[in-house]
């Protein structure tokens, strides 16, 4: 009988220790499944919100006709370049034509359009890359002490060579020349 109770002890020991850790546990789950539910139902709920309301480049407007895809060319690059310029999105290092179809939900051919007969910019990235340069110089006026590897990284530049480059084609001077002249002014 000893070696009965012995063996079957130990057993139904482990048994109520199992299924109160399993009733533990299964409670625990419920929760998280609960809170997830409820989370998911506010996410939803958010999503709702925000897809209801006109998107910010458009209510921002004012004298500009309410659907971009009723522009002309100029109209287009106009409000297209001063949506980019108003949000500084052309500081993000990788902004580029996929991006302006996207936040702007135009098509891609009448981006490229815009760009290319509606301004004076040969390209999407021709554009970006002026403003870059532009906040670059403005940056470098500003804050004479910043680093030109750091005018280059917060003006969206991902390599300061790049931006050497860029702004001495487009400025005749390199960053380091102009830093120099500006500060003599």
């Amino acid at each position: 009988m000893n070696l009965i109770f012995l063996v079957v002890l130990p057993l139904v020991v482990a048994l109520a220790v199992s299924t109160a850790m399993t009733i533990h546990y299964r409670r625990k789950y419920t929760t998280v499944v609960n809170e997830v539910a409820v989370l998911h139902q506010q996410l939803a709920n958010t999503h709702s919100e925000i897809s209801s309301q006109a998107p910010l480049s458009q209510s921002s407007k004012k004298s500009k006709p309410s659907n971009p895809a009723s522009m002309n060319d100029e109209e287009l690059f106009q409000y297209l370049s001063e949506g980019i310029l108003r949000e500084k999105l052309f500081l993000s290092p990788y902004f580029g034509r996929s991006d302006v179809v996207n936040h702007f939900h135009i098509n891609k051919n009448r981006v490229s359009a815009a760009f290319s007969k509606g301004s004076s910019h040969c390209s999407v990235s021709d554009f970006i890359r002026k403003c870059r340069l532009d906040y670059a110089r403005q940056l470098m006026i500003s804050e004479p002490q910043m680093s030109l590897v750091d005018v280059a990284s917060n003006s969206g530049f991902i390599h300061a060579t790049t931006f050497s480059t860029d702004f001495k084609s487009h400025y005749g001077l390199t960053p380091t020349q102009f830093r120099e002249q500006s500060l003599k002014t």
